[in-house]
């Protein structure tokens, strides 16, 4: 699934406002391999601002064919019965994100989150699954 396009303006994925959304080649691997991979490729694990940003990327980078793929949110608690409650999670910087897109029934007690089916909400899953890599810079 290449071909949202190439290295059109320094970004080989989709651009979204001024953020370059990408899929790193390869396989799925685990959450922390994902973020030292999206950290080498000068980006984090992705996040969103908003439903329509999320969709537009999920779209251009035909996202539902290639899921499940890490999201950029962890739940911020040490005990995973704690995650829960949507609160406990937050993005690279600390924060909680601007707008939820939990499937129904989630989040779960695990640490780490994706989008993993064909309308592509967000799903808890632990750090140890393996998922895609989508980054954001």
């Amino acid at each position: 699934a290449s071909g949202a396009g190439g290295a059109v303006g320094g970004c080989e994925g989709v651009t979204v406002g001024a953020a370059c959304y990408y899929l790193l080649p390869g396989a799925a691997v685990p959450f922390q391999q994902a973020f030292v991979a999206c950290k080498q490729s000068k980006g984090n694990i992705a996040s969103f601002g908003t439903k329509a940003d999320q969709d537009q990327v999920a779209t251009a980078l035909g996202l539902a064919s290639v899921a499940p793929v890490w999201l950029g949110l962890q739940c911020n608690k040490p005990n995973p019965q704690a995650c829960a409650n949507a609160q406990s999670w937050v993005d690279d910087a600390g924060k909680q994100p601007p707008y939820e897109d939990w499937a129904p029934g989630e989040p779960m007690k695990q640490s780490c989150s994706v989008m993993n089916d064909v309308m592509l909400p967000w799903h808890a899953a632990p750090c140890t699954a393996t998922a895609r890599a989508l980054c954001k810079r």
